[in-house]
């Protein structure tokens, strides 16, 4: 019998949460495969975050449709959202720290570099009619003023969902 090790950062209740949120979607369209990504031996803390998103987002009365669909100009979009028109809205999952002091990725400032080509490209995908909007969805908001700052400056939708 072979094992697999996952590397995460879930505690007990956040994993049985994670396990409920996916037999919630496991019939919507790319669900599985989010799935797979968090249980491929890496434990991608993204895929739960895009599950518990998906949640929250269907709590506030939103019809989520797909995860990872593969849309034009090389976007994926973590979650599809259909308006009440049947339009596209998609909203890119960021389960980030935003401690700038402990956590590499955001103390680095590549953090900004993924939010600027991820919004672009969405931004080309809105303007051309492919999708209604999208929007960063993020767990908790920047603590440092000078992120938020930026955030604002460069026109970047986002918002925090808990």
């Amino acid at each position: 019998m072979r094992y697999c090790t996952i590397k995460n950062e879930l505690t007990g209740a956040r994993m049985n949460s994670f396990i409920r949120t996916a037999e919630e979607f496991i019939d919507t369209k790319g669900a599985k495969e989010v799935i797979r990504r968090f249980g491929s031996g890496s434990g991608d803390i993204g895929a739960v975050w895009e599950l518990e998103a998906a949640k929250i987002l269907k709590t506030q009365g939103k019809n989520v449709v797909e995860f990872g669909e593969k849309l034009p100009f090389s976007v994926e979009g973590d979650i599809v959202v259909l308006s009440s028109k049947g339009e596209k809205i998609i909203y890119e999952a960021k389960g980030w720290k935003w401690d700038s002091v402990t956590e590499p990725f955001i103390k680095s400032g590549d953090w900004k570099k993924t939010l600027l080509d991820q919004s672009k490209k969405m931004a080309d995908l809105a303007s051309s009619g492919g999708i209604k909007e999208y929007k960063f969805v993020f767990r908790t908001a920047p603590s440092d003023p000078k992120i938020l700052k930026e955030l604002s400056d460069l026109n970047i939708p986002w918002e925090v969902i808990q």
